[in-house]
């Protein structure tokens, strides 16, 4: 994630993070800057960002234990789900080439401190109106968000075809390598089965190489990842609301809204919560399992009623991002499930944590819990 930096120079570098936090006027930018001044957090508010304020102190929270070792420096925090920087193809191999390329000074070598602070580091970030950002919310781009592999890409060729040698599904449908799955690279079918490639929700995007902090994104973006502020002010988990394994139901839960991205008429069909409701509560054919003989575990098929009973997942709620036709589509198709409690969770065995608009706020909390947590995502955090 940060080789491509070294292909930049830091002045270059410090002028990109000027222009993407003087931004901060454009509506839905949502670029909250942190910067650090004399070995302290100074979070800069964003007037149409109402968490703002919350996210500058969470970040503050986030870095009090180290920032004391931080020379001054303006980082570029997404305060989005989604992620936003997608570099060209040419441009991205031009940065790691002249990454690679870079040499340390002969005389001397590469030292073990800090630069003084550079002249042009100011401590009021101001309007800019030059940052490069590009609204593709709500539309069909996906040629737009593969820019950054190469032409001749299973993602980027005409009618390509999904890339699975390179992944490989076993005789029960399991993956072999996870992390080729995930490489959008090989997936040339994703916007017909995950809602942010069909129509992302709220995406601004830039080709324009700068140091911004997001807390997930699919591998097409050049985003540096960094944890989730609010992990660090709420758990989500409360252990005594929780009770023991052999009291828990015997179920896969999961219970969600469909913010998947930007839904339609029809098209909310292509989107990954909504997909996985639908099936998981319309099981009709024979299910291929295992079963265990003995020591050894044998394909067996299920009952399509057996299979039906070992899931619990439904949709809570009906996302606004989406046409008015869309939700009501959504609602008479999917029914609306009652809200729960993420407390009420702990009462199932098996539990389901499946890509939103990015990634998951409750993650952690499922794996500090003593239910079994699942994860499907194509997002990385």
């Amino acid at each position: 994630m940060l080789r491509p930096l070294w292909g930049l120079p830091p002045a270059a570098i410090r002028e990109s993070a000027h222009n993407f936090l003087g931004s901060e006027n454009i509506q839905g930018s949502y670029f909250v800057g942190l910067l650090i001044r004399n070995r302290k957090v100074v979070p800069t508010p964003i007037k149409h960002f109402r968490d703002s304020h919350q996210f500058g102190d969470h970040g503050t929270l986030m870095m009090e234990k180290f920032v004391h070792h931080l020379p001054d420096m303006d980082l570029i925090i997404n305060g989005k789900d989604e992620p936003t920087i997608i570099l060209p193809h040419d441009k991205l191999n031009q940065l790691v080439q002249s990454a690679y390329n870079w040499k340390p000074p002969k005389v001397g070598g590469p030292l073990n401190s800090f630069s003084k602070r550079p002249s042009d580091l100011t401590d009021e970030i101001q309007f800019h109106y030059g940052s490069d950002l590009t609204s593709i919310a709500r539309i069909t781009a996906w040629n737009r968000l593969v820019a950054s592999y190469h032409v001749d890409s299973p993602a980027r060729l005409d009618n390509g075809t999904d890339f699975t040698s390179s992944f490989t599904y076993g005789p029960l449908g399991f993956l072999y390598n996870v992390t080729a799955f995930q490489d959008v690279c090989n997936q040339p079918s994703l916007p017909y089965h995950h809602g942010f490639f069909d129509r992302a929700a709220t995406l601004i995007t830039s080709p324009v190489f700068a140091p911004v902090f997001s807390v997930s994104k699919p591998g097409i973006f050049n985003d540096i990842i960094f944890p989730t502020v609010y992990l660090y002010v709420d758990e989500g988990y409360d252990p005594k609301k929780d009770i023991e394994w052999a009291e828990k139901r015997d179920q896969l839960h999961w219970r969600g809204g469909t913010s998947t991205g930007f839904t339609t008429v029809g098209g909310w069909r292509r989107h990954h919560r909504q997909r996985f409701v639908k099936a998981m509560n319309n099981i009709t054919d024979h299910v291929k399992s295992l079963r265990k003989e003995g020591n050894v575990w044998n394909e067996a098929y299920m009952e399509p009623q057996a299979a039906r009973e070992l899931f619990d997942v439904r949709i809570s709620k009906i996302s606004d991002l989406s046409t008015p036709e869309a939700r009501d589509e959504q609602s008479r198709e999917l029914g609306i499930a009652p809200w729960e409690d993420r407390q009420m969770f702990w009462q199932w065995k098996f539990l389901l944590d499946v890509d939103g608009l990015g990634e998951s706020g409750r993650f952690y909390a499922l794996l500090r819990s003593r239910s079994l947590a699942f994860k499907c995502a194509m997002f990385r955090d």
